[in-house]
């Protein structure tokens, strides 16, 4: 009752616009999308290994899940970018609050913002060779590359900022966390692991390589759309000025 009041009383005051949304409802339908582009990728994959419609009018390569230029591509910079832009207003609560957390959620905010730019361009080229030079230069012996440079940054950033921020959200939060982050980085791994096996033993241009990128890819999405619900459902429970309502 107190909290219907207040979210009254903010919106008669015209303070805020309440944003109605269903966290659930709406990772479902981003969930489901996700399948369905990665089926559509399988099928087009299948065209062209199977048949002669290699191309199909451009829709093949317009649907491979494992090309920069493609539809589920697109389709993954977008979810990155809901990231973004939850993980903002988050940070913007915080901030407000004076949270002791609150440059741990904008930091949040500016890596799914950088990752969403790059997940379709060749931005992270120019930021991440000069590093590698760097790095190899002094540390000739160690066989850096840029997969194990990304994880290396990836487990020092967490482990000296996120840890205590982890233990300091609500149990629930922490659990959707920690899976969305496994599943993302099962596709990932399955990918750099398993991919690049099936492409150094039978080349990248068959269709066993295109499944485990799909499934990989497929993963990654999954991941990122049990972040969004994860971070949506956090609004909704414990920040009554954002209703998440359908």
């Amino acid at each position: 009752m107190h909290r219907e009041k207040l979210s009254k009383k903010i919106i008669d005051s015209d303070l805020i616009t309440v944003v109605h949304l269903n966290p659930r409802k709406i990772a479902l339908a981003l969930g489901l999308f996700s399948i369905f582009l990665a089926l559509i990728s399988l099928f087009g994959q299948s065209l062209k290994y199977w048949t002669d419609y290699e191309y199909a009018y451009g829709l093949v390569p317009l649907f491979d899940i494992g090309r920069t230029k493609s539809i589920p591509t697109l389709y993954s910079v977008l979810l990155l970018a809901i990231l973004g832009l939850l993980s903002t207003i988050i940070s913007l609560i915080k901030y407000k609050k004076e949270d002791i957390f609150r440059r741990q959620w904008i930091f949040l905010a500016i890596i799914f913002f950088y990752m969403s730019l790059t997940k379709g361009t060749y931005v992270h080229n120019y930021v991440i060779r000069p590093i590698l030079r760097i790095l190899r230069n002094g540390l000739q012996s160690l066989p850096i590359n840029r997969l194990s440079l990304t994880v290396s940054i990836f487990i020092l950033v967490f482990l000296v900022f996120y840890i205590r921020f982890l233990f300091s959200l609500p149990k629930k939060t922490q659990k959707l966390i920690l899976i969305s982050a496994a599943v993302y980085l099962i596709g990932f791994w399955s990918q750099q692991i398993l991919g690049v096996y099936a492409a150094d033993v039978l080349g990248a241009e068959n269709l066993i390589y295109k499944i485990i990128a799909a499934i990989g890819k497929n993963l990654e999405m999954s991941g990122m759309v049990l972040l969004i619900y994860t971070f949506g459902d956090y609004l909704e429970r414990y920040y009554s000025i954002v209703s998440f309502h359908l």
